[in-house]
Parts: C-alpha cells; sequence; structure tokens
C-alpha cells in the first residue's frame, strides 16, 4: 500500500494516455491525488481514464500542448474542476531514437 503524501493534492500529467505518463498518473493517484491526464487521441484517452479511476478521481482533457490554447485550456479546466493545481508533470512527447550527435 502506497502512502497518501498527495492527499488534497491536484495533478496534471501531459501525454497520460500511455506509457510514462500512465505510471506516472496512476502512482499519483494511489498516493491519494486527483489527477487530470491529456493526450491527443480521445479513445485511447477515454480507455485509460476509466482504468485510472479505479484508484481515485481523475478526469481526461483531450489536447495538444504543442498548440497554446490547448495547454492554456487544460489548465484552466483543472482548476476550474478542482479549484486548484498543485503539481504538473510535463510528459508529453515522443522519442527520437539515435545518437545525439546526428540529430537535428
Amino acid at each position: 500500500m502506497l502512502n497518501h503524501r498527495f492527499q488534497d493534492k491536484v495533478a496534471l500529467v501531459t501525454g497520460s494516455s500511455r506509457g510514462v505518463g500512465y505510471a506516472i498518473a496512476k502512482r499519483l493517484l494511489q498516493s491519494g491525488a486527483k489527477v487530470v491526464i491529456t493526450a491527443r487521441g480521445v479513445n485511447r484517452l477515454e480507455e485509460s481514464r476509466k482504468k485510472l479511476s479505479q484508484w481515485g478521481e481523475v478526469i481526461a482533457l483531450q489536447g495538444d500542448v504543442r498548440k497554446w490554447e490547448d495547454a492554456r485550456h487544460m489548465v484552466e479546466s483543472c482548476v476550474d474542476h478542482f479549484g486548484q493545481l498543485d503539481i504538473l508533470v510535463n510528459n508529453a512527447g515522443l522519442s527520437m531514437r539515435g545518437l545525439f550527435n546526428d540529430l537535428e
């Protein structure tokens, strides 16, 4: 059993419909936080929200953090829904595999 060190905290985790972001959202929920998950793909995002809801209160917001309007909407929606935002995890992004010197 995890401790509840994030009890009464609200977290926004970008890119959280799968992978590392999903795992971070899950751990935050298990530690007592309320969590907003975000991703570009609405179908996977909703599936993830349903799975994560077994560990606590979670809402899903579709959006793309590359777009200022979407990023603003994520934060504003989080604060409107929960009344606060305590933790922001900027996880969204894709890995570009290759040697650092070869990347542009």
